[in-house]
């Protein structure tokens, strides 16, 4: 396959993976995702599987259960409104959809969490752990890319491998890392 056509594909589903994870809390259907990418639905769920190495139900199913689970441990929800949160129709298909994922409900689950509300503010909090005071900046406008590694947490190959290649970005310009690994700044 052709390097541009690659880094297109790559661009698509990239673009598909932050609709997604900003619509968690909507019905997602292959058909509407395909349409959103200007592609038939054979090949846009071809070309997701590929990248991804997982369906798209699999995928959304997933991303779905993870974000369900960051927010019974941050915040104070009820199970019908964190179904909703979820793109889920009722809470009993939530429920049962995450005690297929993980193998316990969502309510034994968030049984299991210790609440701790400490009598500090976050200043105090930050101040106990060594840091200063945050310092809001305004910084002048630059371009930044962002490589998005997908498999299995801590493969470190695939890494090494992405980052030891030059990025291209859109205008055609080179591209180095500055102070991130994971942070690519336009040269000028």
């Amino acid at each position: 396959m052709k390097e541009e056509t690659t880094y297109g594909h790559q661009e698509l589903i990239n673009q598909v993976i932050d609709y997604i994870h900003t619509h968690l809390h909507k019905a997602l259907t292959l058909e509407m995702l395909a349409a959103e990418m200007h592609m038939s639905v054979y090949h846009f769920h071809r070309l997701f599987k590929s990248y991804l190495q997982e369906t798209l139900s699999a995928y959304i199913t997933r991303q779905r259960m993870e974000r369900a689970v960051m927010y019974l441990q941050t915040r104070d929800l009820s199970l019908q409104e964190l179904s909703e949160k979820m793109g889920y129709d009722t809470a009993q298909s939530f429920s049962k959809a995450f005690k297929r994922y993980f193998g316990v409900s969502p309510v034994a689950f968030g049984n299991t969490l210790t609440f701790n509300t400490p009598e500090t503010t976050p200043i105090e909090d930050i101040a106990f752990i060594g840091l200063d005071e945050p310092e809001v900046l305004l910084i002048s406008p630059m371009y930044i890319a962002y490589i998005r590694i997908i498999g299995p947490y801590g493969e470190k190959r695939e890494l090494r491998a992405r980052l030891g290649k030059t990025l291209r970005i859109s205008e055609g310009k080179q591209a180095t890392i500055q102070s991130h690994p994971l942070v690519w700044h336009q040269l000028r």
